[in-house]
């Protein structure tokens, strides 16, 4: 079992990611990208996980608009497929937590990752 831990920054909402229904914005090819570029370059030397997973992600948000929690998810799961674990079909329990504003920051997104089995 192992168990990573990210700290990322805040993606984009995937509301506003279809351009025509079929391909990601340039904003969200280019979060993925610098997501993929940074476990890479931190996680390299480690295979994927293959086991079943449970994630925690913790979003900081850098102010008080309102958002769905839920539209973030999507985008750091498939930006970590391949690298962190081998498919975001693995995780069967995802904890979603809505942690204080962080005035003054960009936002970001700490991922706890644990491998169950």
């Amino acid at each position: 079992m192992r168990t990573i831990f990210l700290e990322l920054p805040f993606p984009p909402s995937l509301n506003s990611s279809k351009m025509g229904g079929y391909r990601l914005a340039s904003k969200h090819r280019r979060y993925m990208e610098d997501v993929r570029q940074f476990a890479g370059c931190t996680f390299d030397e480690l295979k994927p996980m293959e086991g079943r997973l449970h994630v925690t992600y913790r979003f900081y948000r850098k102010d008080h608009r309102s958002y769905d929690i839920q539209n973030f998810t999507k985008q750091l799961d498939d930006s970590l497929s391949g690298l962190i674990w081998k498919d975001d079909s693995q995780i069967d329990r995802a904890l979603l937590i809505r942690c204080p504003v962080m005035k003054g920051t960009t936002g970001w997104v700490h991922v706890y990752i644990e491998e169950v089995s």
